[in-house]
């Protein structure tokens, strides 16, 4: 396993192109809030930027031995941890490397603050921080259903977990941000891609 996760990270790295004006856009929010839709989007169309695209699943779900797990809880247990590791790392590399970044994550963690805040003052990047958030009982709801389906495990405490953390932490989060953009009630995942891919232009 740690040789296909060190080779897919050498591979990321080999293929990323530094930029002048570097942008970091870095997601917030919980389990089935839209991160993995948005940000797949967002690659696709600022593909003229030559981002990465990086998140912990979408690192797993690219691993042979995981794929080769049909049961995802007994897959996502395995590998979340080695995962976690070697991302870290990778994204630590990424950063001093100063290309454009696209960090699908929930937020739930005060260290992201200090990459974020490294990332900006000591290599220039650009911070675009995007919360996406639901209710907590429809977050559960999409949830429970996605660990039934077997596309994807996520442990169902998650939820109220992050939710908590991630209410303390926005504040801290929209101090650092040159550009906040959220998705509400009020306009469509269509909307906050147009608005992220407006700033960049």
């Amino acid at each position: 396993m740690m040789r296909s996760l060190q080779q897919l990270s050498k591979n990321m790295l080999s293929q990323a192109k530094k930029q002048p004006e570097p942008f970091f856009i870095h997601t917030l929010g919980g389990p089935c809030s839209g991160k993995s839709f948005l940000t797949k989007q967002l690659t696709s169309i600022l593909v003229s930027h030559n981002p990465v695209y990086i998140g912990w699943d979408h690192l797993m779900e690219q691993l042979p031995e995981y794929q080769a797990i049909d049961d995802k809880k007994a897959a996502f247990e395995a590998f979340e941890k080695p995962v976690l590791e070697k991302g870290y790392e990778l994204l630590g590399q990424l950063i001093d490397k100063q290309v454009n970044i696209i960090f699908e994550h929930s937020g739930a963690r005060e260290d992201h603050l200090d990459i974020l805040n490294r990332a900006k003052y000591t290599k220039g990047y650009r911070i675009i921080i995007v919360p996406l958030f639901h209710p907590i009982e429809l977050a559960k709801k999409w949830v429970e259903e996605r660990n039934q389906k077997g596309h994807r495990y996520t442990p169902l405490s998650y939820v109220e977990e992050r939710a908590k953390i991630l209410e303390a932490l926005e504040p801290r989060y929209q101090m650092i941000a040159d550009h906040l953009i959220k998705k509400h009630e009020d306009n469509s995942m269509d909307d906050v891609v147009e608005q992220i891919a407006g700033v960049l232009r």
